[in-house]
C-alpha cells in the first residue's frame, strides 16, 4: 500500500478524488486484497484493517461500507462479476465522488466517473455486460490500461496512437462515407484530459478485411494500439480525429500481452487463429528426422561460433555429441542417418555464411527480445552487430527454401516462393528489433537506415533471403495475432470460439488432431461437445482440467504482462517479486559470465535452472537480456549469458532482475492430459477418475526388503510397503513430517526393482529428484539413469562412487556425450532399471510415442515423491507412462502451486462420476484428492521432532496418531548458555536447551508483511544460540512472507556469525529440517499466507531440538491451531517487550 490507513480514510472523507489518484489507489487495495483471499470471496471474508481502509477522522461510518455487500446481505442480482471485483469498483466509485447512477450520463468529456475510467466500471457494475471483469488480473489490467491515459507519452502523435482504450464497437454504421465499422476510444487529449478517436474501416473492402476483424475482438475498456494512422478525416476536430483505416495500418489489441513470434507466424500460415490452441492441446510432438536434423544444426552453429577454427569433420562430431539425448528418441536407424545427412549438408554452408556475414566473437546466438508494444515476444537464431548501425538478425532454417505450394520459376519472385511462416517469422524479428533499435536511437528524421532486416539461411540449399518489417504484411500478421488473443480469451471464459471456415490447408495441418474446432465440429480434446453430459467421465475429466488449463495459461500471459507493465514495479518490488537498484558487471576473463551486485531480498533462487531477465525498467529495451541464474546470494547475483555480452548493454546501476515466465508448467499439463487419454480405460485410469480399487493384480507377492535399522519396520512402515509392493494400480502413502518419506521411496523402489520391476520415480523439482535416486541408490537399486539433473548433484555422485558405481552411467547427459552413437544411448535409456527425472522434464520428453495407443507403457511402476506438490495434469504425465502407480506425499503440508486457481471461482465437475471422485482447482494435487475419496496409508513414526514440539501437530493434523521415534522423543539441543548479566528473561527462555517449544510474544512492529520488532527478537535469539555454540547451519529462520525474509536477513548480515543462517519463506523450507527453528509470524492477525492450515504445519515441524516463535499472543488467538500453540502445557510462553 501506497498510504496509511488513516490518509486515506481522511482522503476520502475530505471529498472526490483526482481520477488518477483514486485508480492508484484502487490497484494499492486489489494487491492487498488479492494476495488474501480469491476475488469470489467477497468483501465479508476479507478483514478491513487489512487493506487500510478505516473509519474517517472525523468520524462516520467505516470506508469499507462503501464496499457494499456483507456476509448478512445477500448480493441483489445474480452477477458474473464477482462480489471482491465488484466491492472494489464500487470503492473507487465512492473515491470519484460518484454513484452507480452516474453510468447513464453522457459518456462524453472527463466527467464524474472520469472517461477512462467508464469503460472498467461499465464491465463491474453492469451484469450485463458480455466480457465482464471476472478476475483480480483482469481489474489490474483495466485499472493498468485507464491510467496509461494519464502518460503524456499516450497522446496521439502524428501517426501514431500509442494508447487508447476502446469504448464501444459499431458496426455496419451509416454515415457520410456510407457503411462503415467503427470504433470509439478514449484517448488522451490535447490539454492532457480525455478525449476521443473514432477508427473506422469498410467492412467491404478487402483491403482491410483484417481491420475489420480485429473490430469484432475488441470489448470495452480493451487496450488498442495504432501504427501508421492516415491523416484525420473531413470533419474530424482536435477533441474527437476520425482515422479511416488503411491496409498498412498496424492495430495491436492489449500490446502487453505477449505471444511467442513461432506462434504467429505459424497461425498465420495456417490462416488460422485457432492453430495457437491446437499448438497447446497436441503436447510433447514426436522427434522426426527433420527436426533433429534442424537441432544439430543449431548445435553446429553454437560450435562454429565458439571454436570457428576447428574443421567440419570436428563440428560435426561435437554437434552429433550434442544431440545424442534427442536422437535416442528416434526408433530406426535410418532416421537417425536422415538427420545425420542434413547436418553433414548444413555444415559447410553454414561456416560461408558466416565467412560472407563476416561473423565475428560478437556475434550473437539465441537472443531473446520481447515488445510491449506490438504484443510479441521471440527468440532469434543469430544476431550480427554491425558498428556503423542496427544490427541484422539472422534466422536459420534446415528445411526447403520455397513453400511446397509456390512456384518455383516464377521470374523475381524467390522471396515471394518463401514458405508463409518463415517469411512471417523473420518480418516479426524484425519488427521486434527495429522497435527496440529505434527506440534506444531515437533519430527525428526516421529513414529506413533505422530498419533492422533479418535474413533467412536455408543449410540444405546454401541460400539467403533479406527481409525487412514491410508494413501491408506486418498489418495482415498483427490481425491474426489479436485474433489469437481472442480465441484464447473465448476458451478461458467458456464462451463459442469464432467460427473457422475449412481451409484447403486444414487437410495438411500437423495439428489437425488436435485443433479445438476442426472442420466436422467435433473437439478434440474438450469436454465432449456440445452436451457436457453426453461425454464419457474420460471425456468430462480431460475436458475439466483442458479448461483449468486455459486459464493457467491465461494467467501465466498476464503476469507476464505484469512483469511489463511500469506501473506495477513498486507493488512488485514491495512483494519482493523483482529485484532492483543493482549494479551490472561483467567479467572480463569470461565473456558470457555476468555480475548484479547489490542487496537482494529474496526474489530469486538459484536453483532448478532458473531463467531470469534484467533490464533498467523497461523489459522491452534494447540493453533488457535474459541469460541463466547460476547463483543468488545476500550481496547480488551471478548470471551466465546465452553469448558474448552485447555491445548495447552498458555496465552499471539502475538495473532490475526478475525471473522470466512462460507457459511451460501447463505444456506440461496438456501433455499430461494426452498420455491419460493415450492410455485407453484400463484400471490405473479408472482408479484416477474414481472408481473403486480392484484389488491386486494377479502375479507373485513381492517380500517386504529387509530394514535397514536393528529395529527392524515400524508396524505402519510395514503395512504401507506391504500396499506399495503388492496392492491394486494406485496407492497412496501418507508421510506426515519426520516419517521419512523420501527414505521410504527409496525402500520401495529398490525392493520392486530386485523383484524384476522397472520404475519411473518423479518429484516436482531438480532437487527433491536428485535427493529421491540418491536413496534409491543407498537402498542398494544402483541401475539408476538420471534425466534432466541441473548442476553437480554432488550427494548423488557420492551414493554412486559409495555403492561402487561408475557416476557418468547414471545421468543420460552424461551418457549421450559418452556413447559411441545414439543407439547406444536408446538402449541405456529403454533398459535402465530406474529412471529419476523431475515432472515438467518427464512431459517435456516424447515417451507418449514410445507405446503404442492402449498398449504396455515403458514401466511397471511409476512412483510420485512429494506428489501433494504436484498438479494433477502434470501428474499424469508421469502416472501415464506406468501399469501402477504409488504416490507418497502428506495432504496436511504444502500442496500445489497454482495462481490461477484463485483469479475464478471453482467449478463443480460436470460428470457426476466425477464430481463425487471431488474433482476441483488446479492448486489441489491428485494426492490430495484421492485421500479423501480412497484408503490410504500411513507412516506413523516421526524421526525429527522433540515429543513436545510434536505434540500440536500431532493433535491438530494427524488426530494425535503420531509417535516419536525413542531416539528424538527427549532429544535437546547439546550447548550451554554462556552467563551474561543482563540477559531477558525473555531471551533466556528461549535459548534454553532444557525448553524445546517457546512462544514469545511480541506485541507492535507491524507493518503490512513486516515486522521489524519481531525481526530483532529473532536476531538477537540467534545470536545467543551462536554463543552458546550452535553452528550457523544448525539454525533456520522461516516466516510466511518475503518482506519479512528480506528484513531478518539485513539484520543477520551485518554480524559475520549469523550472516550464514538460512532465512527462507515457508514454501522454500518443506523438506529442510534445523536443530533449532525460529519462526516470525508477522503480526497479530492470521491472514493469508499465516492462515492456511497446511503453511502452519509445515512451519511448526522443521525443527528437531528446539522451536521458538515470535508473535502477537492476543491476535494470533484469531486462530484454532495458535490459539492451542498458546494454550497447551507443553509450550513456555514469555513476553518480551
Amino acid at each position: 500500500m501506497t498510504e496509511s490507513r488513516a490518509t486515506l480514510a481522511d482522503r476520502l472523507a475530505s471529498g472526490p478524488l483526482d481520477w488518477g489518484d483514486a485508480a492508484r489507489l484502487a490497484l494499492d487495495v486489489v494487491d492487498a486484497l488479492a494476495e488474501r483471499a480469491g476475488a469470489w470471496a467477497g468483501p465479508d471474508r476479507i478483514d478491513p484493517a487489512a487493506v487500510l481502509l478505516d473509519r474517517p477522522a472525523g468520524g462516520g461510518p467505516p470506508v469499507f461500507a462503501a464496499l457494499g455487500a456483507t456476509e448478512t446481505s445477500p448480493d441483489p442480482e445474480p452477477s458474473p462479476v464477482p462480489r471482491g471485483v465488484r466491492a472494489v469498483v464500487r470503492l473507487l466509485l465512492a473515491m470519484l465522488g460518484a454513484g452507480e447512477s452516474a453510468l447513464g450520463a453522457a459518456e462524453d468529456g472527463a466527467g464524474p466517473p472520469a472517461a477512462a475510467l467508464r469503460p472498467l466500471l461499465v464491465r463491474a457494475l453492469r451484469s450485463g455486460d458480455a466480457r465482464a471483469l471476472g478476475t483480480w488480473g483482469g481489474l489490474r489490467e483495466a485499472l493498468w490500461n485507464a491510467l496509461h491515459l494519464a502518460d503524456p507519452a499516450a497522446a496521439p502523435d502524428g501517426t501514431v496512437l500509442p494508447a487508447a482504450l476502446v469504448r464501444r464497437v459499431q458496426f455496419d454504421a451509416r454515415g457520410r462515407h456510407g457503411r462503415r465499422d467503427a470504433v470509439w476510444c478514449v484517448v488522451r487529449g490535447p490539454g492532457g484530459g480525455a478525449a476521443q478517436a473514432v477508427l473506422t474501416v469498410d467492412p467491404d473492402d478487402a483491403g482491410t478485411a483484417h481491420h475489420a476483424r480485429t473490430f469484432r475482438c475488441l470489448w470495452p475498456g480493451a487496450a488498442l494500439a495504432a501504427y501508421g494512422l492516415p491523416a484525420p478525416a473531413e470533419g474530424s476536430t482536435p477533441e474527437r480525429p476520425v482515422f479511416p483505416l488503411r491496409p498498412e495500418t498496424l492495430l495491436v489489441l492489449e500490446p502487453r500481452r505477449l505471444f511467442e513470434v513461432t506462434a504467429v507466424a505459424a497461425a498465420h500460415e495456417a490462416n488460422c487463429p485457432a492453430n495457437f490452441l491446437a499448438g497447446l492441446l497436441e503436447g510433447t510432438g514426436a522427434i522426426s528426422p527433420a527436426l533433429l536434423g534442424g537441432r544439430m544444426a543449431d548445435a553446429a552453429l553454437r560450435v562454429l561460433l565458439e571454436h570457428p577454427e576447428q574443421p567440419d569433420t570436428a563440428v560435426i562430431g561435437e554437434a552429433l555429441r550434442a544431440t545424442r539425448a534427442d536422437a535416442a528418441w528416434i526408433r530406426a536407424e535410418a532416421g537417425r542417418a536422415q538427420a545425420e545427412a542434413i547436418l553433414r549438408r548444413a555444415v559447410p554452408q553454414l561456416r560461408a555464411w558466416l565467412d560472407r556475414r563476416a561473423a565475428g566473437p560478437d556475434t550473437l546466438n539465441e537472443v531473446s527480445r520481447l515488445s510491449p508494444r506490438f504484443g510479441l515476444s521471440g527468440r532469434s537464431d543469430l544476431v550480427f552487430p554491425r558498428p556503423d548501425g542496427p544490427p541484422v538478425v539472422g534466422e536459420l532454417k534446415s528445411g526447403p527454401a520455397r513453400h511446397r505450394d509456390a512456384p518455383r520459376s516464377a521470374p523475381g519472385a524467390a522471396a515471394a516462393a518463401l514458405r508463409p511462416s518463415h517469411a512471417t517469422q523473420a518480418r516479426l524479428y524484425a519488427l521486434l528489433w527495429t522497435d527496440a533499435w529505434r527506440r534506444a536511437h531515437p533519430d527525428p528524421a526516421g529513414g529506413a537506415a533505422r530498419l533492422v532486416s533479418a535474413e533467412l539461411f536455408y543449410t540444405g540449399s546454401g541460400t539467403a533471403f533479406r527481409l525487412g518489417p514491410e508494413a501491408r504484411e506486418l498489418s495482415l500478421v498483427l490481425a491474426t495475432r489479436n485474433a489469437m488473443l481472442d480465441v484464447l480469451r473465448r476458451a478461458v471464459d467458456g464462451e463459442p470460439l469464432p467460427p473457422v471456415p475449412r481451409f484447403a490447408a486444414c487437410d495438411r495441418c500437423w495439428r489437425r488432431a488436435a485443433c479445438p474446432c476442426p472442420p466436422d465440429g467435433r473437439p478434440a480434446l474438450w469436454g465432449g461437445g456440445p452436451d457436457p453430459a453426453s461425454a464419457s467421465p474420460v471425456r468430462a475429466y480431460l475436458g475439466h482440467f483442458t479448461r483449468l488449463l486455459l486459464r493457467a495459461v491465461w494467467h501465466a500471459q498476464g503476469e507476464r504482462r505484469r512483469s511489463l507493465e511500469p506501473l506495477a514495479l513498486p507493488s512488485r518490488r514491495a512483494q519482493l517479486a523483482v529485484e532492483t537498484d543493482l549494479v551490472l558487471g561483467f567479467d572480463a576473463a569470461d565473456p558470457r559470465a555476468a555480475m548484479l551486485a547489490g542487496e537482494l531480498h529474496g526474489a530469486l533462487h538459484a536453483e532448478d535452472g532458473a531463467r531470469v531477465r534484467a533490464h533498467r525498467g523497461d523489459p522491452g529495451a534494447l540493453e533488457a537480456f535474459e541469460a541463466d541464474l547460476t547463483r543468488a546470494g545476500r550481496d547480488g547475483c551471478e548470471l551466465r549469458l546465452d553469448g558474448p555480452r552485447p555491445p548495447w548493454v552498458p555496465p552499471g546501476p539502475g538495473w532490475v532482475v526478475e525471473p522470466a515466465g512462460g507457459f511451460e508448467n501447463e505444456r506440461e499439463g496438456f501433455e499430461g492430459l494426452l498420455r491419460l487419454r493415450h492410455r485407453g480405460d484400463d484400471p490405473l485410469v479408472a482408479a484416477l477418475l474414481g472408481a473403486a480399487s480392484p484389488g491386486r493384480e494377479p502375479r507373485p507377492r513381492i517380500e517386504l526388503p529387509a530394514p535397514p535399522f536393528p529395529r527392524g519396520w515400524h508396524p505402519s512402515q510395514a503395512a504401507a510397503l506391504e500396499r506399495a509392493l503388492n496392492g491394486g494400480p494406485l496407492e497412496l502413502v501418507q508421510g506426515p513430517p519426520g516419517t521419512g518419506k523420501t527414505a521410504f521411496v527409496g525402500a520401495l523402489v529398490a525392493a520392486l526393482v530386485a523383484a524384476g520391476r522397472r520404475v519411473l520415480v518423479g518429484a516436482l523439482t531438480h532437487n527433491a529428484a536428485d535427493l529421491a535416486a540418491r536413496r534409491v541408490v543407498e537402498a542398494g537399486a544402483t541401475d539408476v539413469l538420471r534425466i534432466g539433473a541441473r548442476g553437480n548433484a554432488t550427494a548423488l555422485r557420492e551414493a554412486l562412487v559409495a555403492a561402487g558405481v561408475d557416476p557418468e552411467r547414471a545421468f543420460l547427459e552424461t551418457v549421450a556425450r559418452r556413447a559411441r552413437d545414439a543407439g547406444a544411448v536408446r538402449a541405456r535409456l529403454l533398459e535402465a532399471r530406474v529412471v529419476v527425472a523431475n515432472c515438467h522434464r518427464l512431459g517435456r520428453l516424447p515417451w507418449r510415442h514410445e507405446f503404442r495407443a492402449g498398449g504396455d507403457p515403458p514401466f511397471d511402476v511409476a512412483v510420485l515423491d512429494e506428489a501433494t506438490q504436484i498438479p494433477e495434469p502434470l501428474a499424469l504425465a508421469a502416472l501415464a507412462l506406468a501399469r501402477r502407480a504409488v504416490l507418497v506425499g502428506d495432504p496436511r503440508q504444502l500442496s500445489c502451486v497454482e495462481p490461477s486457481a484463485q483469479e475464478w471461482a471453482p467449478e463443480p465437475a460436470s460428470d457426476p462420476t466425477l464430481a463425487a471422485a471431488g474433482l476441483g482447482p488446479l492448486d489441489r494435487s491428485l494426492f490430495e484428492r484421492l485421500c479423501v475419496v480412497r484408503s490410504s496409508a500411513m507412516l506413523r513414526e516421526q524421526h525429527r521432532m522433540h515429543e513436545r514440539i510434536m505434540a500440536l501437530p500431532n493433535r491438530a493434523f494427524y488426530g494425535g496418531t503420531l509417535e516419536a521415534a525413542p531416539d528424538v522423543r527427549a532429544r535437546l539441543l547439546e550447548i550451554a548458555l554462556p552467563p551474561e548479566a543482563n540477559r531477558p528473561a525473555w531471551l533466556e527462555a528461549a535459548a534454553r536447551p532444557d525448553e524445546p517449544l517457546v512462544l514469545v510474544d511480541v506485541t507492535g512492529g507491524a507493518d503490512g508483511r513486516r515486522n521489524e520488532r519481531e525481526a530483532e527478537r529473532v536476531a538477537e535469539t540467534a545470536a545467543t544460540l551462536r554463543r552458546a555454540g550452535l553452528a550457523a547451519e544448525q539454525v533456520g529462520v522461516v516466516t510466511p512472507y518475503r518482506a519479512q525474509v528480506a528484513l531478518i536477513r539485513r539484520r543477520l548480515a551485518s554480524d559475520p556469525a549469523l550472516a550464514p543462517i538460512l532465512v527462507d519463506t515457508v514454501e522454500r523450507f518443506q523438506g529442510d529440517e534445523r536443530d533449532a527453528i525460529l519462526v516470525s509470524l508477522v503480526g497479530a492477525r492470521p491472514t493469508g499466507h499465516l492462515a492456511h492450515p497446511n503453511r502452519l504445519n509445515v512451519t511448526l515441524t522443521r525443527a528437531r531440538r528446539k522451536l521458538v516463535v515470535f508473535g502477537d499472543v492476543a491476535g494470533l488467538s484469531a486462530d484454532p491451531v495458535l490459539a492451542e500453540l498458546a494454550r497447551q502445557p507443553e509450550t513456555t510462553v514469555v513476553r518480551a517487550p
